[in-house]
């Protein structure tokens, strides 16, 4: 059978993507869905038909792939023909997605574990943000929270775009800025909202983040939204919040690194 893949727009692969966000199990990780709405979308096809959609972020990173049923016995070849034409250097993936996970064992690859994604939590008592008060941050407080280079934000752009946006809310305690909590809704057809925090390096290790995150949590549940959390692997602090908090992890975003081209063996870049 030949296979092809053709670029096209989000909007042509808008209903494969719904599709594709309807298999998985649990919600996808924010970070994941950004540079899949980002990324540049392919249609896949099948002896002329379309098979389903990939997306290619930046740096040959494969970030979505999907078949429909149909198809799926073609799986590994079609992902191959993705790999070769694309030029895929890498492949980031839930660890939940068991079809693109099946296609990157086949061939033998070696998974690193990039981050973790928390997408269950225990019952713990509603215990609020404990004394600090919350508000909205906007447009005027770009300035200010500029001048914050310790990884409140990953570019002037991404600030103002989460300033606009509603999704920063400042934490201040007798009047003082003591961190900020993310609350982003992750994709505008889910009730599914990504937490996240921030405190300044000179305020850290003294319980800010445990309460930001704790009120945030509380605020989902009250409006019956879906709280996801998810942390870098190296993020140790952050991870220990999210614990003290509750939240359990039994799911990974997995980084699969492809062989360069014309390099003999198994195709693997062994990070482990």
């Amino acid at each position: 059978m030949d296979y092809a893949m053709t670029p096209t727009t989000q909007e042509a692969v808008a209903q494969s993507r719904a599709n594709f966000i309807d298999r998985l199990p649990y919600p996808v990780e924010l970070h994941l869905e950004w540079l899949a709405r980002d990324g540049r979308p392919y249609r896949l096809e099948a002896g002329g038909e379309t098979a389903g959609h990939c997306i290619v972020a930046a740096d040959g990173m494969l970030v979505e792939f999907h078949l429909d049923d149909r198809f799926v016995p073609d799986a590994q070849a079609i992902f191959d023909v993705v790999a070769a034409r694309a030029g895929i250097k890498q492949v980031w993936l839930h660890s939940f997605d068991g079809l693109c996970l099946r296609c990157c064992l086949d061939k033998g690859l070696t998974a690193t574990v990039a981050g973790y994604c928390f997408r269950d939590f225990l019952p713990t008592p509603a215990g609020g943000a404990g004394g600090l008060v919350r508000r909205a941050a906007g447009p005027g407080d770009y300035d200010g929270l500029l001048a914050h280079t310790d990884a409140l934000y990953e570019s002037e752009e991404q600030l103002r775009h989460m300033l606009a946006n509603g999704m920063l809310h400042l934490y201040h305690e007798a009047g003082r800025l003591v961190g900020c909590g993310y609350l982003i809704r992750v994709r505008p057809d889910r009730d599914w909202r990504d937490l996240g925090m921030w405190v300044p390096s000179s305020l850290r290790r003294r319980g800010y983040a445990r309460r930001i995150l704790a009120d945030l949590k509380d605020w989902c549940l009250r409006e019956g939204w879906r709280p996801c959390c998810g942390c870098a692997a190296d993020n140790v602090a952050s991870r220990r919040a999210l614990e003290a908090n509750g939240f359990v992890s039994r799911h990974a975003v997995l980084s699969f690194a492809l062989c360069p081209p014309g390099r003999r063996g198994n195709g693997v870049s062994r990070q482990l």
